[in-house]
Parts: structure tokens; sequence; C-alpha cells
């Protein structure tokens, strides 16, 4: 709910959508005084975090704030408008619709108008204490994923919204918030054509911003989705946000573990979708893992109806020849010449000359 997704803790969020959700059944059915007792709650919550969260009070003094009380707070704070404030008459004394004594209870009148009035004045305070965060604190996850899903043209501004995003938002996003919201994508009725791309590009925005500590922690991540979810999610996760240079943030059974799963779906692969996800796997290729590299990416440049992906597939076998050691690009080479003489037996010249073009194109360096 983008009603509240500046809020960054998010028990307190959800805790706080519930309420607001309870607040709409509410007024639909016409039920006025809980819709006044929700409203004011919700605000008083909201203010009072936000409180605390600024240093403008302690907990301790957090405790002892009645709602009046919280309001002028917020306004001397310049937190929200005197006119807000001014508005907030109409549920200031919530607390009193249920209040035991019969005469304070009985004291309060409430009709439909003031319930909307009060269903209002959520959503006045909530973005006025929205922008004053974003002034101080920066930008949420939340936010962050808001503003791709309803703006498709979100991705040229997303990396200036990143860098005003605090570490600890960043964190969020790349562990949790944006693979959630790409995975939960593919569960929608109907998902616009760029949300998916949007939400990968945003990933990789945030993660270059990322210091090594938070990538390591994204790579692990990425290991313990491969351990413990569905063929589905792994598949999925890897396409969007993994790339073989990561490999460097784990550790050499973490790196094995990873290196057989990818080997292991070249077979199966006869889209390309791994392309990606294999830049810089060069670096960490051993001699026993060449043979099934170099052929899927022969199958890809020589069986491929897609010339883009062709040309995707030679690039990428020539980008991770460059990074493989010396002793690697000795048993690609190899690899190649088995394709060469295997085509040549078939008289498919073409194939071979292709792969010949390949081998020297690889192998020349202008330096």
């Amino acid at each position: 709910m983008e009603l509240f997704d500046f809020i960054s803790n998010e028990d307190f969020r959800a805790s706080l959508e519930k309420d607001y959700q309870e607040l709409d059944s509410c007024l639909k059915a016409e039920a006025w005084k809980a819709t006044h007792v929700l409203a004011g709650s919700i605000i008083e919550a909201v203010l009072i975090d936000y409180l605390v969260a600024e240093g403008h009070i302690n907990i301790a003094a957090a405790l002892k704030l009645d709602f009046g009380k919280a309001l002028s707070l917020c306004k001397e704070k310049k937190i929200i408008s005197s006119k807000t404030n001014d508005l907030s008459s109409v549920i200031k004394e919530f607390r009193n619709l249920i209040h035991p004594g019969r005469i304070i209870r009985l004291n309060e009148t409430l009709t439909k108008d003031s319930a909307l009035v009060a269903k209002s004045l959520v959503h006045i305070v909530l973005e006025e204490v929205a922008a004053q965060k974003r002034i101080n604190y920066g930008y949420t996850a939340e936010q962050i994923v808001a503003k791709i899903n309803r703006d498709s043209s979100s991705d040229a501004i997303i990396p200036h919204l990143l860098k005003e995003t605090k570490p600890i938002e960043i964190e969020r996003l790349l562990i949790k918030i944006l693979p959630q919201s790409y995975m939960s994508s593919f569960e929608e009725e109907y998902t616009p054509d760029y949300l998916g791309p949007s939400l990968i590009k945003c990933f990789w925005a945030a993660f270059n911003l990322a210091i090594e500590e938070l990538k390591a922690k994204v790579m692990k991540k990425y290991v313990s989705i491969l351990k413990e979810e569905s063929e589905r999610i792994v598949f999925s996760y890897e396409k969007a946000f993994l790339r073989a240079k990561d490999l460097k943030y784990l550790s050499e059974k973490e790196i094995s573990l990873v290196k057989e799963h990818l080997l292991s779906r070249f077979k199966e692969d006869s889209t390309g979708e791994l392309l990606n996800t294999l830049s810089g796997i060069g670096a960490f290729l051993k001699s026993n893992e060449v043979t099934d590299f170099v052929d899927y990416l022969v199958r890809l440049i020589i069986y491929h109806k897609n010339a883009g992906k062709k040309i995707e597939a030679k690039e990428r076998l020539k980008s991770e020849y460059e990074l493989a050691s010396s002793e690697i690009d000795s048993k690609i080479n190899a690899r190649l010449d088995d394709w060469v003489a295997h085509f040549d037996k078939q008289s498919l010249s073409n194939f071979a000359d292709n792969i010949k073009e390949i081998k020297s194109d690889i192998e020349f360096d202008p330096f």
C-alpha cells in the first residue's frame, strides 16, 4: 500500500496498512465512530513514530504524549502545516469515543461528513510526513519500487533517487524489496511490459552503489535461494539478479556449487537466457568445465534462429576468453577445434568456417 511506503519498519507499516483497511471497511459500513477512532489512531501513531525517529522526543516522552500535544509538537517542528493541524480538530478528541465515562462519550457527535473528513485527514497527514521524511531521510525501498510501478519512464531518474537513499534502504532494496516485487509481478493478472526490465535496471544501479560487504550479502542471499527455493524462483532470480563476475564474493565451496548449477542448465537452455548471467564466468572456469561452457555457446551461435542472440553468444565467448587464464584459453581453443572437425566430418563447411572465424577473432590481440 503506497500510502505507507515511507515507513521503513516493515512490522509497523503492516500494522498501519491493516488499520487503514479496517478504516475503509468501517466507512463503507457507515460505522462513523469506528472510522474516527481508527483515523485518529493511525495519525497519532505516524506522528509520534516520526517524532521519535527524528530525535525530537525519546520513547519515554512519547509514551506520555497525547494526540493534541503530538499535533502541536509536529506543527512546531514544521512536520505538518498549520492548516492540517487545524483540520485535525475533527478527530482531536477521538479517544473520547472509547472513554469509559458516559458523559464524555455521549458528548461527541459523529456524522458521515466528519468521518469522510477523518479519512481525508489521514491522507493529508501521511503526505506531509512522507515529504518531510524524504527531506531528512531520503527514499525508502518501498518508495523507489512504487515509483517504478507507477511510472514507465522512471529508468532515467531512478539512479538519481538511489543517490538520495540511505545505505540501509539500498540493502533492503537488494536483499528483499526488488526481488520480491520482481517475483510478485509474475503472479499478477496484468503486468506492464516495462516493469520487469525496470526492476532489474534498478537492482543493478543499486548494486553498483553498494559497499563490498553488501554485495557479498546479496550473493549469499542468492546461494540461499539456490539451496532452498523452487526451480521457478531460482531460474527467475538468477536470470535477473545474478552475474557470474560477482562469484568473487563467495567462498570456493559456494563458487563450485553455483558453477555446477549453471553448467547443468546449459543443456536445457536453447534460448540463450543465461548469456547475461554468465557475464564474467571466464575468470572462474576450471579445465573440466570448459567443454560444457564452449558447447553451450557454440550451439547458440550455430543453431539459434535469432541473429541478435548469435552475435550475443559470440561476444560472450570472446569476453570470457579474455578473462580466462592462458590454460583455460588453450582448452577453449582445443574445444573449438573439436567443433570444426565435427562439422567438417559432416560436410557442414559453413558451420566449420563460422567456428574458425570465431576462433581467429578471439585469438586476435592487437596489442
